[in-house]
């Protein structure tokens, strides 16, 4: 699905776990992501680069296809198909592509746009009214066909459970019927985006509907075989001369997904074939001459429109299945994609009439590196244009500070966004800048008033991507929010920033080192027996409380990644462990404030004994934060 969407949803079994996985992330991004580095200066240039980082990321197999200029100049592969058989990648190795199959379903759409049997703003309810769903809006903001593509239902992404369902034999028009709790608008339709991979499926269903066909016969038979897409299938390869690239995680072989949302992420093709759906949008919807969608229609892919910026001029963001990238002020357009242990990208631009597809298998950063590095070689001739950037408008002259995003793609993630994700705005020498508080990359915004429409919308251009980006907007439920790109962001004062960030961060620290004082105290005491009642008492509940601490976090991190998704999706030895693990730790931390309040000091209260009350506190307050989060007593089960 998306990039990375599977393991997110995996490893998101509650906010508990994100923190060890936060602080790794931050020492990474903390490096300089932003170091430019010189660009392959030929496709020779570009090869040896690209050899270099699949050979240093040691990942199973890499394919991928370059256009340059409207040409084909480069599919390549690399490493083996299966590892343990010894089977070599080849050419024509098929690779998961995950997300990117959402393409299909927007195209899909878009050909059933133009021929009149449907309209982006149709209702969900009026085209398929069998889907249940929960829209306290509905009446006056309903859910239409351009939220499904767009994500802007205010939907969650599915839950585990939904990910775990056997697609081998699935029916669209089944499984939809399934978990018909989690499509409930959170927010007023048409607001804000959040990924969420039901929505593409439910308009593939549309199509069905319309068209009296599978979805995968009509994609086939409308997109696959025009395009000249003949590897193409959304099933698994069974002709023994068909190979399927194997998924890997560190755990080894990943058995084959069959997805239950099919149209969502099932695609398997050749990266040559890829490069095949990559002309044609460099082509503006054409293949051989013959114009299977308009350019106009293409257009408007590449175009959000149902978020509150899009309604001011942003056109940065997320589309019809089609969000933007760029570098040097050239945008690119795309999708990427993700299974356990595959990855995939695909980029174009229509202004420098090239694109690239890179799939990979294994978990290692192969595929974004190549994808960055690809996208470097193809912008090597472009100049951004120095100018005297003209002085941002006085509705941003207010930005700076501390803002964190509120388009949660789970309620899940808000933990992980709001305590590690919090990004400072700041506005210097005529620029908007955005940063990460912990580190990362750093973007920016300028206001190029050349005249055109975005001029008197006050949206500033994202200096990077080239496209208008920013903007002050109304958001009906919380007021005045900034949208950066597809992301709302809304303004936090220190306090609220750094007292959860400072909380986490001291109780994973203390509580790590009262796990190593705990071992030397315990192995004293036991040999020597020379602690009082009050001395065991003051050592004993801090211990306690760091101990069940850091099974917690350990235990979300880990067995997440032991049992994976279908494990998680259900009951068992190790779901009921995080859920004790997750019961204990505010049980305890209850438990020693009580014990240490009832054997409060007659005489002095010594430094030891307000040291562990103020560590227990500590520990009280942590849990306070983590249950205003929904992340205690955690039924993973559930999620």
């Amino acid at each position: 699905m998306q990039a990375l969407s599977l393991l997110q949803t995996v490893l998101k079994s509650r906010a508990l776990k994100q923190l060890i996985i936060a602080i790794a992330t931050v020492i990474v991004f903390s490096t300089g992501v932003n170091a430019e580095q010189k660009p392959p200066e030929n496709i020779d240039a570009l090869k040896v680069a690209v050899n270099n980082l699949v050979e240093q990321s040691q990942a199973p197999a890499v394919s991928l296809g370059v256009i340059e200029q409207g040409e084909l100049v480069w599919v390549q592969t690399y490493g083996y198909a299966n590892k343990a058989q010894n089977i070599a990648a080849t050419n024509d190795t098929l690779f998961r592509i995950g997300s990117v199959s959402k393409m299909f379903v927007a195209l899909s759409v878009m050909k059933l746009v133009e021929q009149g049997q449907l309209n982006l703003q149709d209702k969900l309810a009026d085209l398929a009214p069998e889907i249940v769903f929960t829209n306290q809006w509905e009446d006056k903001h309903p859910i239409r066909l351009v939220h499904l593509l767009e994500h802007t239902t205010g939907w969650p992404d599915i839950t585990l459970a939904e990910y775990a369902m056997d697609g081998k034999d699935a029916v669209l028009a089944e499984v939809l019927m399934r978990y018909p709790e989690t499509r409930t608008s959170r927010w007023q339709p048409g607001t804000r985006h959040a990924y969420s991979n039901v929505g593409s499926a439910i308009a593939a269903l549309i199509v069905e509907k319309v068209t009296g066909q599978l979805f995968e016969d009509y994609v086939a038979g409308h997109w696959f075989r025009p395009l000249g897409m003949h590897s193409a299938t959304y099933f698994a390869a069974t002709q023994p001369t068909k190979t399927m690239a194997t998924a890997y995680t560190p755990k080894g072989e990943e058995p084959y997904w069959h997805i239950a949302y099919r149209p969502a992420g099932s695609i398997n093709s050749t990266a040559q074939d890829m490069t095949n759906l990559i002309q044609f949008f460099i082509n503006r919807g054409a293949v051989n001459g013959q114009a299977l969608l308009s350019p106009a229609s293409i257009k408007r892919m590449e175009t959000p429109k149902s978020n509150l910026g899009a309604e001011l001029g942003i056109t940065h963001g997320y589309g019809l299945a089609n969000y933007s990238s760029g570098i040097k002020r050239i945008a690119f357009h795309g999708h990427n994609g993700a299974v356990t242990g595959a990855f995939a990208e695909l980029a174009y631009s229509p202004q420098l009439q090239s694109g690239f597809v890179v799939l990979t298998t294994g978990q290692t950063p192969a595929n974004w590196q190549i994808a960055q590095k690809i996208k470097q070689y193809l912008a090597r001739d472009q100049k951004v244009v120095k100018q005297n950037n003209m002085a941002l408008p006085q509705t941003f002259a207010d930005l700076n500070g501390y803002y964190k995003k509120i388009n949660y793609r789970n309620e899940h993630s808000a933990f992980m966004s709001d305590v590690f994700g919090v990004h400072q705005f700041s506005v210097e020498n005529n620029k908007f800048r955005s940063k990460p508080l912990l580190g990362g990359w750093l973007s920016s915004a300028i206001w190029l008033d050349s005249g055109s429409a975005n001029s008197k919308s006050t949206v500033l251009t994202d200096a990077w991507v080239g496209l208008p980006a920013v903007a002050k907007v109304i958001d009906p439920q919380v007021g005045e929010a900034i949208q950066v790109g597809s992301n709302l962001f809304i303004q936090q004062t220190a306090w609220q920033v750094w007292s959860k960030l400072l909380l986490v961060i001291l109780t994973v620290v203390i509580a790590l080192g009262y796990l190593v004082y705990g071992l030397i105290w315990y192995v004293r005491y036991i040999s020597q027996r020379n602690l009082s009642a009050s001395q065991l008492l003051i050592r004993q509940w801090p211990t306690w409380n760091a101990l069940v601490f850091v099974a917690c976090v350990l235990g979300s991190v880990f067995i997440p990644a032991v049992i994976g998704v279908h494990g998680l999706s259900q009951i068992g030895f190790s779901t009921l462990l995080m859920f004790i693990f997750s019961s204990l730790y505010p049980l305890v931390a209850i438990a020693a404030i009580v014990q240490l309040l009832r054997n409060w000091p007659k005489n002095k209260v010594t430094v030891g004994y307000a040291w562990a009350l103020t560590v227990c506190c500590m520990h009280i307050a942590a849990n306070v934060l983590l249950y205003s989060y929904d992340s205690l007593f955690v039924r993973v089960w559930l999620l």
